[in-house]
């Protein structure tokens, strides 16, 4: 599952950094409508967590998880097709919104066979592998994505995504087996989707996992607008800041999943609030490329020790037949928090640009707070103990 997961996260890497580059330079789109594309499309990312969650407990696992391959794989062969033949952008934006979907629909998929086929004692470190996968898998497809796209053009550019697709999909045909023990039957209602909102412990969770994703959700555009037009640094040594976390995640979400697999989910979900809360806030004072690195290394940090974390703690709140419908709702959470996070930026970049008098906290300090509240809930909201043998016990 981590080897799919890679190859998903490959295709995702080789595409979306260089969609935003297709929509300007060879549609025309001002900067301001590709930013309106890029969070329509992750709208409808979010939509794709719940279908996926749900699709999961009514069908399967597996049955998801080699559907939407297939179906991202032509989606992927459509949008080549379509670049090549310089077709109108709209329907190249369908194409990528498309992809967005499926994407996000697999992602429950992979989280409850997670669940189904790992004991609880071992979930943190299940779930850090798949984190290792997805963190090389996106480096390596965007990395290749701009040598592809400088040397063959858009058409080669799309087509990759769904040749790893493939390799993707016969390992989930030939590795992957159905691991739920029992799926939902009956005629799709949608009071059996929201009914995930009458566990009022799970649902104060996932306030608290959106507030700390508005946090994380500064990530790219926030942070990386705030390098280069209020610290000075060049485009260069942003890259090499972003380089930091895929390396450390590579090289360190393995030994730090063994590190909290015993723990209490409590004490790595409020840890990784507090490594995000620093991280962010330092960076109001880091002057220079080299503070701007230990940020980094801090940020980095609170990723490795929540993520992993924060899925093993849903995976134990969830019944046994429906721990997809509680992956897709903590996805959706997910999706939410990364496509608003950067508004929320934007008007904080915003206030800051305006009122030079004012120190770089304005931007900072609010983001910082978000972990600060979330901790906090965590704390309040998940006991002190370990978690339990089994999801169906702790529902």
């Amino acid at each position: 599952m981590a080897g799919v997961g890679t190859i998903v996260s490959l295709g995702f890497g080789t595409l979306i950094p260089f969609v935003a580059i297709y929509l300007k330079n060879e549609a025309g789109l001002s900067p301001q409508s590709v930013g309106g594309v890029m969070l329509i499309s992750a709208v409808i990312g979010a939509a794709g967590r719940m279908v996926g969650g749900e699709l999961t407990d009514r069908i399967g696992r597996v049955f998801v998880i080699r559907g939407v391959l297939i179906l991202r794989i032509l989606t992927f062969v459509l949008m080549a097709l379509l670049s090549a033949a310089r077709a109108h952008w709209g329907w190249i934006i369908t194409g990528f919104a498309l992809t967005r979907f499926f994407g996000a629909a697999i992602q429950p998929a992979v989280g409850a066979l997670v669940a189904d086929v790992v004991a609880p004692a071992n979930r943190v470190k299940a779930y850090g592998l798949l984190k290792v996968g997805q963190n090389v898998g996106w480096a390596i497809g965007a990395a290749s994505g701009g040598f592809i796209l400088h040397s063959l053009g858009y058409p080669a550019l799309f087509s990759v995504p769904a040749v790893v697709g493939v390799i993707g999909l016969v390992l989930a045909w030939i590795w992957l087996s159905e691991t739920a023990a029992e799926v939902q039957r009956g005629q799709f209602d949608i009071r059996d989707v929201l009914s995930v909102f009458t566990d009022g412990r799970f649902v104060v969770f996932c306030g608290c996992c959106l507030l700390l994703f508005l946090l994380m959700g500064q990530y790219l555009m926030t942070l990386s607008l705030y390098m280069t037009e209020h610290i000075r640094i060049d485009e260069a040594h942003v890259g090499m800041v972003y380089s930091m976390n895929g390396a450390m995640v590579a090289l360190f979400q393995w030994p730090i999943s063994l590190l909290i697999a015993g723990m209490a989910l409590r004490k790595p979900l409020v840890a990784g609030c507090l490594f995000y809360v620093v991280g962010y806030l330092a960076i109001a004072w880091a002057g220079g490329f080299g503070p701007l690195l230990w940020c980094m290394v801090i940020i980095t940090l609170g990723e490795m020790v929540f993520t992993p974390a924060a899925s093993t703690a849903v995976a134990a709140m969830a019944p046994g037949d429906r721990i997809g419908r509680y992956m897709g709702l903590y996805g959706l959470c997910e999706s939410v928090g990364w496509s608003v996070g950067p508004a929320i930026g934007g008007v904080l970049l915003g206030l800051y640009a305006i009122r030079p008098d004012l120190t770089a906290v304005v931007v900072w300090g609010p983001v910082a707070a978000l972990g600060v509240v979330a901790g906090a809930g965590f704390w309040l909201v998940m006991g002190p103990g370990r978690p339990r043998t089994a999801p169906q016990e702790c529902s």
